[in-house]
């Protein structure tokens, strides 16, 4: 007996998966990249491996919009907001205030920041943490880009509703119709034409 039931588990994107992988890399590659041209002290080196690294970051920096674009596509339609929030701070907000928690105590188990500022980093959590968890910067965009997408996402699903009907309007008055019906957006598939 065949089962015919079809699963509704979200489809994998594997072209998408493919520029995940490759936008890791570049990011990898930019945050390595940085010791060709950078050195210890922090002054910038003046040669041809940095002339060179230095380009090739340049080029990797899509690396970042890459990413956003991928988020962008998954995110519409919003459908729900309620739940669209709860499971965004769930996978995100959350572990982010945790992390830069730790990291507040950590800078002051450290001896770097007396317990007064660790308390004020923790504060400033929602605005901006500061310079000590620069790695986390994206994930302030990420939050604006959720906060703005929530607000406005009726009207870009109205402008990709609308420009898909463009697309069909236009490709259905190039295409000729069918001589049977008459009916413009119906013709026969995979048919001779009859003459």
């Amino acid at each position: 007996m065949v089962d015919n039931h079809i699963s509704s588990a979200p489809r994998r994107h594997s072209g998408f998966d493919l520029l995940r992988v490759l936008a890791t890399y570049m990011v990898m590659q930019i945050h390595t990249g940085e010791f060709e041209y950078i050195s210890a002290n922090g002054t910038v080196l003046h040669s041809t491996g940095a002339w060179a690294a230095g380009w090739m970051n340049s080029l990797l920096r899509v690396c970042v919009p890459l990413f956003v674009m991928i988020s962008g596509f998954f995110l519409f339609p919003i459908k729900d907001e309620k739940e669209f929030f709860r499971k965004r701070f769930t996978r995100v907000l959350i572990p982010f205030v945790l992390w830069c928690a730790i990291y507040a105590f950590y800078y002051y188990a450290q001896g770097l920041a007396s317990f007064s500022v660790t308390l004020l980093n923790i504060a400033k959590i929602p605005v901006n943490y500061g310079t000590e968890v620069g790695h986390l910067w994206f994930l302030y965009m990420l939050m604006g880009i959720y906060l703005i997408a929530s607000r406005k996402a009726h009207v870009i699903w109205m402008y990709c509703e609308t420009s898909s009907i463009l697309r069909r309007s236009l490709r259905s008055a190039k295409t000729p119709p069918n001589r049977e019906n008459n009916m413009i957006g119906n013709w026969p598939r995979n048919k001779s034409r009859p003459r």
